[in-house]
């Protein structure tokens, strides 16, 4: 066992506050959402990866440079204009939503061998999912916090029943305010 428990639960409990900080601030739009995201989700690489939960531990990997390519997203130039919140068409929806089924199959695939592998159908939906609803945020899409309900609520049930009590916790938390979110943007688009 190569960390302690209480090692493991401060960086747990580290990670929680970042990734809410990312949240929060996420959903009012505000820059620094992508330093607390990066923070958050460089920890739980190690948090995941301890509990072999692997495609989620993948995903942690994305999503540290996908943080990065947010920050750069959201970064304007004294003369461009601000990135608004608006909406996928009905195309996009759909090929979002089969982005997401085909990086699930993929991450299934590549990690369903690794033994020890906890909950594999369960950790690929979500990475899958979560790398496309990422994007989704980073670009300003009103979609992403549909898709954040859902992935939050099954991230819930993966990670309590894999025994990251406060990690699920988080999660149920994630997912009131990816509703908050969702009310955020829908005001913030329906006001341009």
């Amino acid at each position: 066992m190569p960390f302690s428990l209480s090692f493991l639960d401060t960086i747990e409990y580290i990670a929680i506050i970042a990734s809410l900080g990312y949240v929060i601030l996420s959903s009012r739009q505000l820059i620094g959402t992508w330093l607390f995201g990066f923070i958050g989700s460089a920890l739980y690489i190690i948090i995941f990866f301890y509990n072999g939960l692997y495609g989620s531990t993948l995903l942690s990997c994305l999503f540290t440079g996908l943080m990065v390519y947010g920050w750069l997203t959201w970064k304007r130039q004294a003369n461009e204009p601000e990135l608004l919140v608006t909406q996928l068409n009905t195309k996009q929806r759909l090929i979002a939503f089969f982005i997401g089924i085909a990086l699930t199959v993929l991450i299934y695939c590549l990690s369903v061998s690794i033994e020890g592998h906890a909950f594999p159908i369960e950790d690929a939906s979500i990475a899958g999912f979560s790398l496309v609803a990422q994007i989704l945020v980073a670009r300003k899409k009103l979609e992403a916090w549909y898709g954040w309900v859902v992935i939050n609520a099954l991230a819930v049930y993966t990670y309590g029943s894999n025994h990251l009590p406060m990690t699920a916790l988080l999660y149920v938390v994630y997912t009131v305010l990816a509703v908050y979110g969702l009310y955020k943007w829908r005001t913030s688009m329906q006001s341009h």
